[in-house]
């Protein structure tokens, strides 16, 4: 059976999994001495195209 209104997108809410998380976050003491080697590493992959690396680049996923 077809139908001739719009699929309705649904919405999924996720819940916050840090709301109540028991221990103190802290960033790793070397992180700003090793994210450049890092992310050479990761380029190294060269699984992004240059548009996308340059997106890629611009999170700092060590401080998630």
């Amino acid at each position: 059976m077809t139908s001739s209104s719009p699929a309705i997108p649904r919405q999924v809410y996720l819940p916050d999994p840090l709301a109540q998380w028991p221990w103190q976050r802290t960033l790793n003491p070397y992180h700003a001495e090793v994210k450049p080697q890092s992310d050479t590493w990761v380029r190294g992959f060269e699984a992004l195209d240059s548009k996308s690396q340059r997106a890629f680049d611009l999170c700092n996923f060590g401080e998630l």
